[in-house]
């Protein structure tokens, strides 16, 4: 791991913790974001751009094993992942295993856009995918579609499970 901040009690507050992740109960300026990227220049200067503009970046990662310890102890609300990593695994098998073991959303945030990085990089249902270099800006609204997106699936998911369990709980009443 290259870096690794603390989060104050403040930060860790604002968010309504949930048994597979977290959720924002503020503006998505607050979510906390882990960034998995190999270059060390690339991952600071990320790292600036996405505390200038407000989200909190509790660790940077540049290979798989650091990247899934980072997920599991901090519980982010976004992953910013690089598809080349150091070390045998890259961004995409890494990525698939925090979707299926954490259930956090993932970025690509690479400079690899070739069709078969592509066809690769969509089974692991992203939820945004940014070729390098871009602008600030573009990012932070990929970032904050990102974060609403999944924060309505994650409503609906529990809207379905209530919905199950009324009706579960209507058939098993005795008459």
């Amino acid at each position: 791991m290259l870096n690794d901040s603390t989060l104050t009690p403040e930060q860790s507050s604002i968010y309504l913790d949930h048994p597979q992740h977290r959720i924002p109960l503020e503006p998505f300026m607050k979510a906390i974001i882990i960034v998995v990227e190999d270059e060390g220049l690339i991952a600071f200067d990320l790292k600036m751009r996405l505390e200038q503009v407000g989200y909190i970046v509790a660790a940077i990662a540049d290979n798989a094993i650091d990247a899934l310890v980072s997920v599991e102890r901090f519980q982010p609300s976004l992953v910013l992942m690089d598809i080349r990593l150091r070390g045998p695994v890259d961004g995409i098998e890494t990525a698939d295993q925090i979707r299926q073991r954490f259930h956090v959303p993932f970025m690509f945030v690479t400079a690899h856009a070739d069709r078969e990085t592509l066809d690769r990089a969509r089974i692991t249902e992203p939820c945004g995918y940014i070729v390098k270099p871009f602008h600030s800006v573009d990012l932070r609204a990929l970032i904050e579609m990102a974060l609403w997106k999944h924060q309505m699936e994650q409503e609906r998911r529990r809207a379905a499970i209530a919905s199950r369990a009324r009706q579960f709980a209507s058939v098993r009443k005795p008459d």
